[in-house]
């Protein structure tokens, strides 16, 4: 088991050192036509840098808190799942889910998890 998964990250890291090999050469590909094209006089158009070549989070903003949008969720709703928080959280327009936003509450002591009687998952309520 251990050397499945053993070659299981060497494999992705070769795989990780491809894409990085070949986003080198569509940047360099992209550098060769902004020169041809400001060598003719016109401004070179250059896209955006994709999300991989950006650093940090990417935070937005929003009218609420993360913690204040799962408590309200959470009180309105009268125990909800996990499912229905990170169903709301992401109808709200948020990345990702509310997982990390339901851990910290709870180990907050501002919402109380319960787990579900022979499935995944838990319930939530406030205290």
């Amino acid at each position: 088991m251990p050397t499945d998964i053993a070659g299981s990250i060497r494999s992705l890291l070769e795989q990780r050192q491809d894409h990085v090999a070949a986003a080198a050469r569509i940047e360099e590909t992209l550098d060769q036509i902004a020169r041809l094209v400001s060598s003719k006089g016109t401004q070179p158009v250059r896209p955006r840098a994709t999300r991989s070549h950006r650093r940090g989070r990417g935070r937005g903003s929003y009218k609420m808190t993360a913690e204040e949008l799962v408590l309200a969720f959470v009180r309105d709703q009268r125990n909800p799942t996990g499912r229905e928080v990170n169903e709301h959280w992401r109808a709200a327009g948020r990345p990702w889910s509310a997982d990390v936003t339901l851990g910290k509450l709870v180990k907050a002591k501002r919402l109380r998890r319960t787990p579900l009687d022979g499935e995944r998952g838990s319930r939530y309520s406030t205290l």
